[in-house]
């Protein structure tokens, strides 16, 4: 009984202390969620940052902690985090208007529209006078360009919330494209009677006192605002500015030491001053105020990094304060930040050893430190040591997986070291943390190319372009992809569009030229081409199109009489001189376009094109030993040149020199050890080479080509298969060859004979005819005649 009593109390002791404690983890959620407002209100993100995560760490579905922390990352502008969060509070409470509302406004941020107007009216549905559902109508409406609605909209959430500042601030934009400056200022000045501490508000009323030409009034609303909001640094640097712009140069000088005085422990006012010295008075001034704010702050790094400005063009006193903060904090940030800067002037001056040595101090002492990681990561992809490269980024990544400058080196990376899908996916990576990365967006568009998805590098570049109307490359790239798909309205249109966005005519010229040329539009392309040398007479590129749209018009006179002109002016201009050999060529005028290339070759001897287009003059003459002859002595200057090498080894190939030409396919490989086609050509060579060590080298050779998807490569890989008795690896691959291309007769006889090993005599029967339908002269035609003859006969 005794022990039952026990048992009894224990259980009662067990149940109290857990609804204490319970009480006690929901008594500490709220504690910790009421800081945390108090501290955002205060505008405190870092304090109210950690006491939302102590609330979520009770409890990570507390909604209202997890929308408080998305407000704190919005103003940290981390957008990723943002729409994240936002996202789990709409997924936990679908009726949370306010997040809705927000995905919304980051939808309509990054340009996707209709995602954004799926918000507004699930909102609007259910609370047809949400005011914020109201004004992200509006705003849409704004964006599709249609100002009536939009209109009506914001005059709807004017009534129902006089001074609201999202409809008050896009009203504002309407009426100020309509010219009404006057009842704009008037519905700012409202809003500010509602919001009197809107600063945004405040500044909007200042810009059009200042587009109103009303000076004084300017002048005296911005010594308003900084007076009512004394510690707000941009505000007085704005006064600062303004009086600056105005020849008020000691009034401007005052503002800042005023703030410098209010704020003495903060480092902008100072830093503000500084920079004001450099630009209104002198780099000497300049320094003599810094040189005596340090000797007041000795301890203070950030105005010792200050003195950089004013020594950008003494390089040797950079180095000077440099090591000398490295000396001072020996092992710490400052110290640390100091010696990654040096690092990085060693890598401007190409000095890559010392460069490395400084960034392995700095990472020795600091494993982490992502400045240090990501320039010997650059070092380390310069001198293709992919790996390497690839483990220092991914240790940025680990703790800043949202750094756009580690996750666009890796694509690069990955890139270079044929990584193609893994560079897509770093590349989607940013452009998901920052839509409007243009680097991204452009080389993510250019992979899509290259993996043969033109119609989505255009889709993307299209909203590249709405989100960025003046960059200038992506533009260009439209205007390629129109052209690709002989959307010529479209492309016509974009390269148009060039002369407007770029100081750059010639390029708007030139791609202008090149719409026009590839439409057949030749006449209207070689005027623009002229247009293209009027800016720069020797334009390689323009010139090649100018002459090229004359040969589109059989017009070899004109095209000669161009680049005989600017020859006369650059006798010795290589590209020009191949060009007049090349129409030399046209008129089968030999001896000329030899003397020509002959030249080229001579000027420049390190110039490969020189050499292969000389040898291109004996080939048409079918006189192979003088092209094996220049490309030996091209050889003989430019070694490692892997396109005369191939050139070379096929030139054997065709005069059957095979030993040769395997020998110079081994060296490209050497070189280029991914190189598929001196991969495919030695593989096939060692197959008809024959023996049983060359067979296997040559199945081993082409492996790679077991899923490839070019014809000439699967064949090789088949053959190789069948004369390794892999019969199945072989069937698989001359059906899919033959499938992708029925034309070439050598697929059908290697199929046929591996259908014949397989014991499929009709199959191989069908083959054999199918070969020699197509060509009764190929290399093997009289093995296929003899094999069919074997089956009609049954011998």
């Amino acid at each position: 009984m005794i022990a039952v009593q026990f048992i009894h109390r224990l259980l009662l002791v067990i149940t109290l202390a857990l609804l204490t404690a319970c009480g006690s983890s929901q008594e500490r959620e709220q504690k910790y969620l009421e800081k945390a407002q108090s501290f955002y209100d205060q505008n405190n993100l870092e304090k109210a940052r950690v006491e939302l995560k102590n609330v979520l760490q009770i409890n990570p579905k507390n909604m209202d902690a997890n929308f408080l922390l998305a407000q704190v990352e919005e103003k940290s502008q981390n957008w990723q985090k943002v729409f994240g969060l936002l996202s789990a509070v709409v997924e936990g409470q679908p009726d949370r208007f306010d997040a809705q509302v927000k995905l919304g406004k980051l939808f309509l941020i990054s340009g996707n529209v209709e995602k954004a107007e799926e918000k507004a009216d699930l909102v609007l549905a259910k609370a047809p006078e949400n005011i914020d559902a109201l004004a992200l109508k509006g705003a849409i409406f704004l964006r599709k360009e249609d100002p009536t609605q939009a209109k009506a909209l914001f005059e709807k959430v004017l009534a129902l919330e006089p001074g609201q500042q999202d409809a008050t601030l896009l009203m504002v934009k309407i009426l100020g494209d309509e010219k009404k400056i006057d009842e704009a200022l008037q519905l700012v000045e409202s809003a500010l009677k509602v919001h009197p501490d809107a600063i945004n508000l405040a500044l909007v009323k200042i810009n059009i006192l200042s587009a109103q030409g009303k000076k004084d009034q300017v002048e005296a609303e911005m010594k308003a605002l900084a007076m009512q909001f004394p510690e707000n640094e941009n505000l007085n640097y704005g006064l600062a500015k303004f009086y600056a712009s105005d020849k008020r140069i000691d009034e401007a000088e005052q503002v800042l030491n005023n703030l410098i005085t209010k704020l003495p422990e903060a480092d902008g006012p100072k830093l503000a001053l500084v920079d004001f010295l450099i630009s209104q008075r002198s780099k000497d001034i300049a320094e003599t105020k810094l040189q005596a704010l340090i000797k007041e702050n000795p301890k203070n790094f950030s105005l010792r990094f200050a003195l950089l400005r004013i020594y950008q063009d003494q390089p040797d006193r950079i180095k000077e304060v440099l090591n000398t903060i490295v000396a001072d904090d020996p092992g710490g940030k400052h110290g640390l930040e100091a010696q990654t800067r040096l690092a990085a002037i060693a890598i401007s001056d190409k000095d890559m050893e010392k460069a490395r040595g400084i960034l392995e101090e700095v990472i020795k002492a600091d494993q982490k430190n992502s400045n240090a990681l990501l320039m010997r990561a650059g070092i380390f992809l310069n001198e293709k040591s992919f790996d390497a490269a690839t483990a220092d980024l991914r240790t940025v990544l680990r703790d800043e997986p949202e750094s756009e400058k580690a996750l666009l080196l890796l694509a690069s990376t990955h890139l270079q070291n044929g990584k193609i899908d893994l560079a897509r996916e770093s590349l989607e990576k940013i452009l998901a943390i920052n839509p409007k990365n243009l680097i991204a967006s452009r080389d993510l568009a250019r992979l899509m190319v290259r993996q043969n998805q033109a119609d989505a590098a255009l889709a993307l570049l299209e909203k590249t372009q709405t989100n960025n109307e003046k960059d200038v490359e992506t533009v260009v790239m439209l205007v390629d992809l129109y052209g690709q798909r002989k959307d010529w309205p479209k492309a016509e249109a974009a390269a148009h569009s060039l002369l407007d966005l770029s100081d750059n005519k010639e390029l708007a010229h030139y791609k202008i030229a090149q719409v026009n040329l590839a439409q057949g539009k030749t006449k209207e392309a070689a005027d623009e081409f002229k247009k293209v040398l009027e800016i720069k007479p020797f334009a390689i590129d323009a010139v090649s199109g100018l002459v090229n749209s004359y040969l589109a018009q059989k017009d070899i006179k004109q095209a000669e009489k161009t680049l005989d002109e600017i020859l006369a002016k650059q006798p010795e201009n290589g590209a020009f001189l191949s060009m007049r050999g090349e129409i030399y060529l046209k008129q089968n005028k030999f001896v000329e376009g030899e003397k020509l290339y002959s030249k080229v070759v001579e000027l420049y001897p390190k110039f490969e094109q020189g050499y292969r287009d000389l040898a291109s003059v004996y080939l048409r003459q079918e006189q192979t030993d003088k092209a094996l002859n220049v490309y030996q002595k091209g050889l003989g200057v430019l070694p490692d040149s892997v396109q005369l090498l191939m050139e070379f080894a096929a030139i054997n190939e065709i005069t059957k020199n095979t030993d040769a030409a395997m020998a110079t396919y081994e060296k490209v490989l050497t070189l280029k050890p991914e190189h598929q086609l001196a991969t495919n050509n030695l593989a096939a060579l060692l197959a008809n080479k024959g023996g049983e060590e060359n067979i296997k080298r040559g199945l081993s050779l082409a492996q790679t080509f077991k899923n490839s998807d070019f014809p000439s490569f699967l064949d090789t890989f088949g053959w190789l298969s069948y004369l390794n008795d892999q019969t199945d690896d072989a069937v698989a691959a001359l059906e899919k060859a033959v499938a992708k291309e029925a034309r070439i007769p050598d697929l059908h006889y290697h199929l046929g004979m591996i259908y014949l090993k397989k014991g499929r005599n009709e199959d191989a029967k069908q083959a054999f005819e199918k070969a020699l339908s197509l060509n009764t002269a190929f290399d093997d035609a009289d093995k296929a005649k003899t094999e069919l003859e074997k089956l009609k006969t049954g011998s």
